[in-house]
């Protein structure tokens, strides 16, 4: 006999609100990557390219992959959610995009600004315990990307909550 939860249910089966919740959660996930390439290839270009000041370089590859973000959302991670008038839901995703941006931006701003030249600073005084650090010493000139890629993982969290109890909810 299989044991089970205080729910009743047999232990290791998923309830299919649960099951339904994780697909999307992936699904979205992978449209983010989608997301991140053109937002991070957009950045790069920006950045390297052009030369622009990082963050306003990132807010601008955040807002083209927004938009790439919502019509791959709504025709695939959300399929199952009634449709209703799509301006309606590109502008409460880009609400949703938007509070995201500031939060990817100013994580990124706080990385950049404040912990980058701390860890600079350690790695040039040689502090205990930096060894293991002094592999990032040649690459900190990357430290804004990697800054962007912290931000954006911290960030995916916000959005796809958003998103899924505003944007995209069951009616």
């Amino acid at each position: 006999m299989g044991r089970t939860s205080l729910t009743g249910r047999a232990k290791g089966r998923v309830p299919p609100a649960y099951r339904r919740l994780g697909t999307q959660f992936i699904k979205f996930a992978l449209v983010g990557i989608t997301g991140t390439a053109i937002d991070f290839g957009g950045f790069a270009l920006l950045w390297r390219g052009l030369g622009l000041n990082p963050i306003l370089a990132s807010a601008i590859s955040f807002s083209v992959a927004v938009v790439n973000n919502f019509l791959l959302n709504r025709i695939w991670t959300f399929a199952d959610v009634p449709a209703r008038n799509p301006a309606a839901q590109l502008g409460q995703f880009s609400v949703v995009a938007t509070v995201g941006l500031g939060l990817n931006l100013s994580l990124m701003a706080v990385l950049i600004e404040v912990v980058e030249p701390r860890l600079s600073l350690i790695l040039r005084l040689g502090a205990p315990g930096a060894a293991g650090w002094r592999l990032l010493e040649p690459n900190l000139e990357w430290w804004p990307l990697l800054s962007k890629a912290v931000a954006t993982v911290i960030v995916l969290f916000w959005n796809f909550a958003g998103n899924r109890l505003w944007t995209f909810r069951d009616r």
